[in-house]
């Protein structure tokens, strides 16, 4: 399949989405974006703090939500993107990847059921609203190291259009 220019826009949209996905999560557990984002109080390494990894997903999301670029800040500095046929690796390129995804059209992801938690791993089943009108079926599989994303594989299901 070729990917061009505007499948790779609607990829970066719909994964912009899916990070708000994880500000639902802490709404549902009560607690504050900025809460979320604050490193919690059970884990420290030399001195700072480590978030969980589902508190690292749902910061993720959180941030997303509200346009924030200082998501990239979640990731370890030689993190990988992986999804739609694209790898994108480290901060800078991340960062370009999120300015592009945020600019593209404001996705509103919806959580299709809980985060599910397995040791590193957080895994998020969730439907994007675009801009456009149009929904995604997505899943998003955070790889969380020392209370950082090492790794984010995305994934888009090839639902066919509702008949009316």
């Amino acid at each position: 399949m070729k990917f061009d220019g505007t499948l790779q826009a609607m990829g970066e949209a719909v994964h912009a989405g899916a990070v708000v996905v994880g500000a639902l999560a802490v709404l549902m557990i009560g607690c504050s974006a900025e809460e979320a984002s604050t490193p919690d109080n059970d884990r420290t390494t030399g001195g700072t703090q480590m978030m969980e990894p589902e508190q690292v997903a749902e910061a993720y999301f959180s941030r997303m939500r509200a346009a924030d670029l200082d998501v990239v800040n979640l990731f370890h500095e030689d993190a990988v993107l992986l999804g739609l046929g694209m790898r994108v690796s480290g901060h800078e390129a991340i960062r370009e990847f999120y300015t592009k995804a945020i600019e593209t059209g404001g996705p509103q992801p919806r959580l299709a059921g809980p985060l599910m938690t397995d040791g590193r791993r957080v895994v998020a089943e969730l439907h994007i609203d675009l801009s456009t009108g149009a929904s995604v079926h997505a899943v998003d599989i955070f790889h969380v190291e020392d209370g950082r994303i090492r790794l984010l594989n995305y994934f888009l299901s090839d639902e066919p259009a509702e008949q009316e």
